[in-house]
């Protein structure tokens, strides 16, 4: 660098070309709005939208709850034109235009139970000509926001990564399983039973939050001394602040950890479940669509 600017204008135009692709990624690809994922078959719409205001005992506390997914609006500015907004995106993800005439009278029943549960079942007040409608907060319909982290940043976490991919074999006796499909399936570390009398109960499966793996590595090391029994570390790229564009769909990665467990454990085992920040999400859902595979689960929050 001291005698020469080629260095540096190589970095600037490295980093301008990145970033110029990440923006033509983000707007071709996760920018146009998209249909949420069907529930998984365990659930029916009746019982999550009556468990959903069942879980808030108080008038005001599903008021608050409401008026949250409206950026916290007062209650009193809500009409019934936005709460029909609303559950056409919660029900069906997408706007109250584009409901088949079957869809909008099935809506109908939500309608009357969201009033009975917020304004005392009482009708809500509909918008006058010089009202606009409340924002409201919906995931796939809204433009994506987003910062590109620099060159070296990527850099630094995909070196983490690697050092990762030889410490865990090397120091705990993981070895790393690649998907063949990226798209599909869910990549894993497998420590087989160190005890080879260990009881089947003693099936792990540690699920990771936003990060990545590399920040878990002195409980995994607690982990490995403490647990003789089988040990799976599910790997998810795509919240591992690395460059990962694939991600299975919910159903995918439910079938995923199935067919994992199945050749780590054998099939029909079960496993306790141990998921951290969004590796909760994870469990949550194997929870609902494989409890027969599920021992136990533990919850860690933030």
């Amino acid at each position: 660098m001291a005698h020469s600017m080629d260095p540096l204008h190589f970095g600037m135009n490295a980093e301008a070309l990145f970033l110029a692709y990440q923006i033509h990624k983000v707007s071709s690809k996760f920018n146009p709005p998209v249909v949420p994922q069907p529930m998984l078959q365990s659930r029916r719409w009746d019982w999550l939208r009556d468990m959903t205001w069942a879980s808030h005992e108080t008038l005001e506390a599903k008021r608050e709850y409401l008026m949250g997914w409206f950026y916290k609006a007062p209650f009193q500015d809500l009409r019934r034109e936005d709460a029909r907004e609303f559950l056409a995106w919660m029900r069906y993800g997408i706007n109250l235009d584009g409901l088949s005439t079957h869809q909008q009278e099935d809506l109908h029943d939500d309608l009357i139970k969201l009033e009975s549960e917020v304004n005392e079942g009482k009708r809500l007040a509909t918008r006058n000509a010089n009202e606009i409608p409340l924002p409201i907060m919906r995931f796939n319909l809204e433009p994506l926001r987003f910062r590109v982290k620099p060159l070296p940043f990527y850099g630094v976490i995909h070196g983490i990564r690697s050092i990762l991919s030889v410490a865990l074999p090397k120091n705990f006796g993981f070895i790393y399983h690649p998907p063949k499909d990226s798209s599909k399936e869910l990549g894993y570390w497998f420590r087989p039973a160190t005890d080879p009398n260990a009881s089947t109960n003693k099936n792990l499966i540690f699920v990771h939050g936003v990060g990545g793996m590399g920040f878990y590595y002195e409980m995994l090391q607690e982990l490995s001394r403490e647990s003789d029994g089988n040990i799976v570390l599910l790997d998810l790229p795509f919240v591992s602040l690395q460059i990962a564009d694939d991600i299975p769909s919910i159903q995918d990665q439910v079938t995923s950890v199935t067919s994992i467990m199945d050749s780590c454990f054998g099939k029909q085992s079960m496993a306790s479940f141990v998921g951290h920040s969004f590796g909760s999400i994870v469990l949550s859902w194997m929870v609902q669509s494989r409890p027969e595979r599920v021992a136990n689960c533990v919850f860690i929050g933030m």
